[in-house]
């Protein structure tokens, strides 16, 4: 491919499953190319942060236009819609944004604009502003998510494609016995050999007891609040019969993140009842949440796009209480299969510098803390009606959160 800098030399690997095929480029040269594109999302300068998605987007162009019955091009995320600048016009494209405030949407200087794809502008250009040029349709990945789009870019049609999750990837296998078999009176028992599965993973970190395992686990950074849960557990950890995992991990340039690292390490070594999974990954993912009883979603409101997690928990049967943001307005009912607390945001609101962030941010603890201890009192003096909350969150996410269900809106 040629870039300003000089042509840049790839290898294409593939890897087919069925009939879908993941492309992957490797640069080969010069020695800069392959620099920028040794790893992702740790850049060292400017030119190394454009010029990794300025190959990613010249090299997939190449590839696109050498392929036969090419309809439509989707890209994730701006960095990756890059690449539709010079396809548009050729083949039906599509933008998806995954980011709903203005502070996670990249900017690229104008001069690279121009020496790469010839688009003349000032200053800063916000990408996903430039590429609603070049995308003949626009993709939100929650309803609220879309309201905050529009809000952000009036100039913007999104159309909102609520997230999901796989099946196949993320239920459990005992629990997917029954879910395929439409034996949904066995839950409670198939959920008890999650639990038991969890447990094993457990002892490889530390010995615990498993009556009600309470989890926050997702990656670490400052809107997904995990001070709520080391206040929580700072507050009322040792009061209760509760395990509680924390699991996570943060950017490697975020200090904050690495900070609540650093705590929630200091939480597994003073609290008998707290498990840090530092090693949270896909393969442990699966376990912490299928086997737990009560997952905490906490997200500032308005930084959310859509979340997950509380889809892989609620499609095991485990509900989750929950903030006002993202995809979870959409399929947790208060009381009936999951919990919601917190306002509902309608606007940006800086969470770094802010006040009235900070006064958000007390209001929904006080309302979070309140809540989850009412939900331990009950589940643990009325186990039918926990497993009433539990049934009712497995028949609902089955039915809303199938990844089939969003790929049958897209293609």
């Amino acid at each position: 491919i040629n870039t300003k800098p000089g042509k840049v030399r790839l290898r294409v690997l593939t890897l087919t499953k069925g009939n879908a095929k993941a492309v992957f480029f490797k640069a080969l040269s010069p020695d800069w190319a392959v620099r920028v594109t040794s790893r992702l999302y740790v850049d060292e300068d400017r030119f190394d942060y454009e010029y990794t998605y300025i190959i990613l987007a010249k090299a997939s162009v190449e590839y696109i236009n050498s392929l036969n019955n090419v309809k439509a091009v989707y890209a994730q995320e701006s960095l990756a819609g890059l690449s539709l600048i010079p396809l548009h016009g050729k083949y039906e494209t599509h933008l998806t944004t995954h980011t709903p405030g203005p502070w996670g949407h990249p900017y690229f200087s104008s001069q690279t604009l121009k020496d790469e794809f010839g688009i003349e502008a000032q200053g800063d250009v916000m990408l996903t502003r430039l590429l609603l040029k070049y995308a003949d349709y626009v993709h939100t990945v929650s309803y609220k998510h879309n309201h905050l789009t529009k809000l952000m870019l009036p100039e913007a049609n999104p159309t909102p494609l609520t997230n999901g999750v796989s099946f196949t990837r993320w239920m459990h296998d005992e629990i997917r016995k029954i879910y395929s078999q439409k034996k949904y009176e066995m839950l409670v028992n198939a959920k008890k050999k999650a639990k038991e599965d969890l447990l094993k993973l457990l002892n490889n970190y530390k010995k615990v007891n498993g009556d009600f395992i309470v989890v926050w686990a997702r990656r670490i950074t400052k809107y997904k609040r995990p001070y709520f849960i080391t206040r929580l557990i700072r507050e009322v950890g040792r009061d209760l019969n509760v395990t509680f995992i924390v699991g996570g991990i943060a950017h490697p340039k975020d200090p904050e993140g690495i900070g609540y690292m650093r705590e929630f390490n200091q939480l597994q070594r003073e609290y008998k009842n707290v498990v840090y999974v530092y090693d949270y990954n896909l393969s442990n993912a699966k376990y912490v949440l299928s086997g737990g009883d009560l997952l905490l979603f906490t997200p500032f409101s308005s930084w959310e796009a859509c979340g997950t997690s509380y889809m892989k928990a609620g499609i095991n049967g485990v509900p989750t209480l929950s903030s006002r943001d993202g995809g979870a307005l959409e399929v947790i009912i208060d009381g009936y299969n999951g919990w919601l607390f917190g306002d509902d945001i309608r606007e940006f609101v800086d969470i770094y510098n802010s006040q009235k962030a900070k006064e958000i941010d007390e209001r929904d603890y006080k309302e979070f803390k309140s809540k989850f201890l009412r939900i331990l009192e009950k589940a643990e003096s009325d186990k039918d009606w926990y497993n009433e909350v539990i049934k009712n969150a497995f028949t609902s996410f089955t039915s809303y959160t199938n990844i089939k269900r969003v790929l049958d809106m897209i293609y």
